[in-house]
């Protein structure tokens, strides 16, 4: 074998091997670049889920903050209706009451307990029935009492008061909710609860 013919061999054999060598790192590139891909993959999917969950997270926190902003926005909107409400159950009561004054008057009188009254506090319009229906009993004009009365005995230690005021203010309770139930049915058609 001359130099020329080994040379050729030795390249043959280079040329072999680099191409073998070339094929196994290619082989190992391929590999490599599959396992990145999963990896990549995974991580996607991990992403993905992540987002997702932070999302739901997200969606799931402004749900019930939007839930308590129209919750206290309700609230808000019946405190605001009972106040109407209650302004207007007054305004009723003090027709009611001005329609028939004298005869309404009385039966307040009349639900007092039998007792020795000091002073009797009225209103204005009542000063005179007042002072016909207890006779020596004092009678004091009573600026805040639209209608109805406040009987004081004992230096005002012992008062019963049976003015309107106190008769809304003691039924409201009960009628409130009652209101409002109705109101929340005549709307269900019409508008949200």
């Amino acid at each position: 074998m001359g130099g020329s013919e080994l040379k050729k061999a030795l390249q043959h054999e280079v040329a072999d091997r680099c191409k073998e060598f070339w094929s196994d790192q290619e082989q190992v590139v391929n590999e490599r670049r599959k396992e990145i891909e999963r990896e990549v993959a995974t991580l996607d999917d991990q992403v993905r889920q992540q987002q997702k969950a932070a999302c739901e997270h997200l969606q799931s926190e402004l749900l019930a903050r939007a839930e308590r902003q129209a919750a206290h926005l309700r609230l808000q909107a019946e405190a605001e209706l009972a106040k109407r409400l209650r302004h207007l159950a007054t305004q009723q009561v003090m027709r009611l009451y001005q329609a028939d004054r004298a005869s309404y008057w009385e039966r307040l009188a009349n639900e007092l307990p039998q007792a020795t009254w000091e002073e009797i506090l009225v209103a204005e319009l009542d000063v005179e029935q007042a002072a016909q229906f207890f006779g020596e009993v004092s009678i004091r004009l009573s600026p805040n009492l639209s209608g109805g009365l406040i009987a004081l005995r004992e230096k005002g230690r012992i008062r019963i008061d049976n003015s309107l005021q106190i008769r809304v203010d003691r039924y409201w309770p009960t009628l409130l909710p009652r209101l409002l139930a109705q109101l929340r049915t005549m709307v269900k058609g019409d508008a949200t609860p």
